[in-house]
């Protein structure tokens, strides 16, 4: 065998031992993880669920039944959803609503996007906690009551964040996104519970109104389009003394409306992908610096094969037997944990295309550009 090839192979086993190990402590993090025993007390505190809408005419009715559901208990929480300026039938739903703990609120038209939105639903509520969602997902049984506890429990508790996974057709599309949610669930609680990074979904997230406001809110990044969650997340893990946690029980997951087609996926990925530079530090920076390096070997392997099969063949077959076999294990892993496992169907074709996804999301990382997210063009 070539110097070369042999001195190739031995990088790209330090890589993958690299690689397998992140990934084993994050898939080690969710089975160590204490589950929270149940509590029916929540010690007069009152949260509100603000949902900032637009355009989703479709899903917001079943959002907030399935809230309502759940906890059928409105003593202790009230709804309160901000219309983001919706050009579909969104205000007309909202206005049929005639429930006693249901509030709806139009954004004025000098203001305009989610984290004005959320900000504007916030300061008409005196509630001391402050839990979001999406128009578009479906809440499970006893979600505001669970999340209320452990703040009842927690008086260092300042912040919670918690399972998002897709639901949507059983196709490559839906998988895809689903295992690609699943490992961000495992890396977001094994940064959390490590404190070495913080990241949250706001389709499942709470804080404290006042801590909220002592930070000054969303104030210093309106001009990010998104990141409502991760920048405030990364405010609140500064807080001397106070605690964020991640909330991984498989029965308080929320699920959310995958994407129908790739141009809207990619799209809403580019939304996610432009505002990392903002909010990473050096763990987050780190790691997807690493998972894209992977993926970029990977790619300029396969070239190099067809150009110099002598040297490169074997490296290359090297990375991504490797590789698959990582990626396998610890996402069959998690499809059990999260209740899923028939996801791992027709995995090599996930596998092959998220090659190229993650070099496509890296570029969009490090340019800045427009996306449009419901019907509204925004700049990252």
């Amino acid at each position: 065998m070539e110097l070369l090839t042999i001195l190739l192979i031995c990088c790209i086993s330090l890589l993958l031992l690299f690689y397998g190990f992140l990934l084993f402590s994050a898939d080690t993090s969710l089975k160590n993880h204490k589950k929270s025993s149940p509590q029916n007390r929540i010690q007069n505190l009152k949260a509100s669920v603000i949902i900032a809408v637009r355009n989703e005419e479709n899903n917001i009715l079943p959002c907030i039944e399935s809230i309502l559901k759940g906890n059928p208990d409105n003593k202790y929480y009230d709804i309160i959803i901000i219309n983001d300026h919706s050009t579909d039938n969104t205000k007309k739903l909202l206005n049929s609503i005639e429930v006693k703990n249901v509030r709806s609120y139009d954004l004025p038209q000098s203001i305009s996007g989610k984290k004005n939105a959320l900000e504007y639903g916030l300061l008409r509520t005196s509630a001391e906690i402050i839990i979001t969602t999406d128009g578009d997902c479906l809440l499970p049984q006893g979600w505001i009551q669970n999340i209320i506890s452990h703040y009842s429990n927690n008086k260092n508790l300042v912040m919670t964040t918690g399972l998002v996974l897709p639901s949507g057709p059983n196709t490559t599309i839906g998988r895809f996104q689903w295992l690609d949610f699943a490992a961000t669930m495992a890396l977001t609680h094994y940064g959390i519970s490590s404190k070495k990074f913080y990241l949250a979904n706001g389709a499942n997230m709470s804080y404290l109104k006042q801590s909220f406001l002592d930070t000054g809110g969303f104030q210093d990044n309106l001009h990010v389009a998104s990141g409502d969650d991760v920048f405030l997340i990364k405010k609140l893990s500064r807080l001397p003394g106070k605690e964020i946690a991640f909330l991984p029980s498989p029965e308080a997951k929320v699920f959310t409306k995958a994407e129908d087609t790739w141009k809207s996926l990619i799209q809403q990925r580019k939304r996610w992908a432009t505002k990392t530079k903002a909010y990473a530090n050096i763990h987050i920076l780190s790691i997807q610096a690493f998972v894209f390096g992977l993926s970029l070997f990977l790619n300029i392997f396969i070239l190099m094969a067809f150009i110099q099969p002598k040297y490169f063949l074997a490296p290359f077959l090297f990375l991504c037997i490797g590789k698959y076999s990582i990626d396998y294990f610890f996402l069959k892993k998690l499809s059990y944990y999260f209740q899923n496992k028939h996801v791992m169907k027709n995995f090599l074709v996930s596998f092959i295309i998220y090659q190229f996804y993650i070099l496509l999301m890296g570029i969009y990382a490090l340019l800045p550009g427009h996306t449009h997210w419901k019907d509204r063009k925004v700049r990252q």
